[in-house]
């Protein structure tokens, strides 16, 4: 968010190239080998793509705007 504590000036630049962001500390207590994308299950996987549309969609910042990512099915269950 332009402001905050983190922001820099490539901040919006970076977030540009993004598909997907994983947010959140890894907590090894939390590790988990099954989850796509990131290590511990307290990590959320946000969709880039899709919080970008609806950013623009509504009319308000990134993260007023924040779209999770949907793994699909298949990939959950451990059944393939």
């Amino acid at each position: 968010m332009p402001g905050g504590r983190h922001h820099t000036e490539v901040t919006d630049r970076i977030l540009a190239c993004l598909d997907m962001l994983v947010d959140g500390p890894f907590v090894q207590d939390l590790y988990d080998i099954s989850l796509r994308f990131r290590g511990s299950s307290n990590q959320r996987v946000i969709d880039m793509n899709a919080t970008r549309d609806r950013a623009e969609r509504e009319g308000v910042a990134l993260c007023d705007a924040v779209e999770l990512w949907r793994d699909d099915p298949v990939y959950s269950t451990h059944t393939m």
